[in-house]
C-alpha cells in the first residue's frame, strides 16, 4: 500500500517460519539469530523469553524447533514489536502461533516496573538474547531504526542480564550471541547469578580473528567457566562451508542439527566474511548475495576437533559440575512467592 514502509516476508529453516521484516532499514535477521536459537535445546515444556526480540526471529526459530516450548517475545521499539505481531499472524504461522506471544517492554527495567511491564519474576526457563553492541566509537548508521538495534549504552550487558537473572527460574540456562570484545562485561554481569558459563568462538576462517562468541550460563550454577572448541564457518580462501561447522557436536556433546549448506539468502550466504572496521553491518558480515527468500536448516553448534585427552582432574571436575547443573535443571520449578533463598539476580521480587 503507498506510504507504508516496505517490507519483505522470508522463509527461514527450509520453510519452518516465515518472518515480516522491514527492506531496506532497519535490523533484519540473519546468522546470529539462528545461531542464538541453536543453543536452545529442550525436549520438555518450557517457557522461553527472547529479549530485544527485534522481530522476532531467534525465538520463532526456538518455536519452530521445539514442539513444547512456548515463547515470548519481548520488544522495546513499537514498529519492531509490530513487525513480530504481523509474523506470527502470517498464515505460514499458523502451526505455532498459539505458542509465540509480543510484549512491548523495555528489557532495561526493574523491580516493580519490570514486573508491571510483563517480565515476571521468575517465570522463563529459558531466555535468549542478541543485545545491540556496536560500541559508540563505531561507525554509525543513519537508518535511525538500525541504530535503535545496533547502539551499545552503558552497562547494557549488566542490565539486560540482571533482567535475564531475575525473570528466569532457577536452573534456568541464558543464552547470548555478543563481540568478543565483551567477554569481560559478559563474565562480570553473570557475577553470582549464573554460573557454568561455556563460550563458544566464532572464527570467519582459520587464522582469522573471531568475530562473535556464543555464551550459556546456568541460573545459580557453580560449575566454573568452559571455552569450547571454536566454530570455524568458512573454508580457507572462499565463501563455502567449512567440515568442521557442520559437525552436529560441540566438544562431545550432542547439540541441534546444523547444515550450513542449506543456508541461503542474501542476509547470510557471505555473512561470515567479516572485513576489518566493518562495525555498522545487521550480523556477521554483511556481503550481499541476492538468492531468493531466506532459507535455513535447523542449527546447532559445532567447533573443530575435539581433543579426547583430556586431563583426568579437569574430566573428575567437569563430571562434578555436569552433576550439580543436572540437580539445578531437575528444579526447574517455580519456588513460591516469598522464598528468596535460591535467587541470584541481585533484584528481590518486588523491589
Amino acid at each position: 500500500m503507498t506510504g507504508e514502509p516496505a517490507q519483505t516476508i522470508d522463509a527461514f529453516h527450509r520453510g519452518a517460519f516465515h518472518l515480516v521484516q522491514p527492506k531496506g532499514r532497519g535490523h533484519r535477521a540473519g546468522m546470529d539469530a539462528m545461531l542464538l536459537a541453536a543453543l536452545v535445546a529442550d525436549d520438555r515444556p518450557v517457557r522461553v523469553a527472547d529479549l530485544g526480540a527485534g522481530a522476532g526471529a531467534a525465538g520463532l526459530a526456538v518455536a519452530s524447533r521445539l514442539a513444547s516450548a512456548d515463547v515470548v517475545l519481548f520488544e522495546r521499539s513499537a514498529e519492531m514489536a509490530d513487525y513480530a505481531r504481523r509474523s506470527i499472524l502470517l498464515p505460514e504461522n499458523a502451526h505455532l502461533a498459539a505458542r509465540v506471544s509480543v510484549v512491548e517492554a523495555d528489557v532495561a527495567l526493574t523491580a516493580k516496573a519490570r514486573n508491571d511491564a510483563g517480565l515476571i519474576d521468575e517465570s522463563f526457563h529459558h531466555v535468549i538474547m542478541n543485545p545491540p553492541f556496536n560500541d559508540a566509537g563505531d561507525r554509525r548508521t543513519p537508518d535511525a531504526l538500525k541504530a535503535e538495534a545496533h547502539a551499545m549504552t552503558d552497562g547494557l550487558f549488566e542490565s539486560w542480564i540482571r533482567t535475564a537473572g531475575a525473570i528466569m527460574i532457577p536452573g534456568g540456562q541464558l543464552s547470548l550471541i555478543a563481540r568478543p570484545e565483551s567477554i569481560a562485561e559478559i563474565v562480570d554481569a553473570c557475577g553470582r547469578r549464573f554460573g557454568g558459563i561455556e563460550m563458544t568462538a566464532i572464527h570467519p576462517r582459520e587464522r582469522e580473528n573471531a568475530v562473535r562468541i556464543l555464551v550459556t550460563a546456568i541460573k545459580g550454577s557453580r560449575a566454573r567457566l568452559s571455552l569450547r572448541a571454536p566454530l570455524i564457518m568458512h573454508e580457507e580462501g572462499s565463501h563455502k562451508f567449512s567440515p568442521s561447522s557442520m559437525i552436529s557436536t560441540m566438544a562431545g556433546r550432542p547439540m541441534p542439527g546444523f547444515d550450513p549448506r542449506q543456508l541461503a539468502g542474501d542476509e547470510v550466504e557471505q555473512q561470515l566474511d567479516v572485513q576489518p572496521g566493518n562495525h555498522d553491518g545487521d550480523h556477521i558480515g554483511d556481503a550481499a548475495q541476492p538468492a531468493g527468500s531466506h532459507q535455513f536448516a535447523h542449527l546447532s553448534l559445532a567447533g573443530g576437533e575435539h581433543d579426547e585427552r583430556e586431563d583426568g582432574e579437569r574430566k573428575l571436575q567437569a563430571e562434578h559440575d555436569l552433576r550439580e547443573d543436572q540437580k539445578l535443571r531437575r528444579a526447574l520449578v517455580a519456588v513460591p512467592d516469598g522464598d528468596d533463598r535460591r535467587r541470584h539476580d541481585g533484584d528481590r521480587p518486588g523491589d
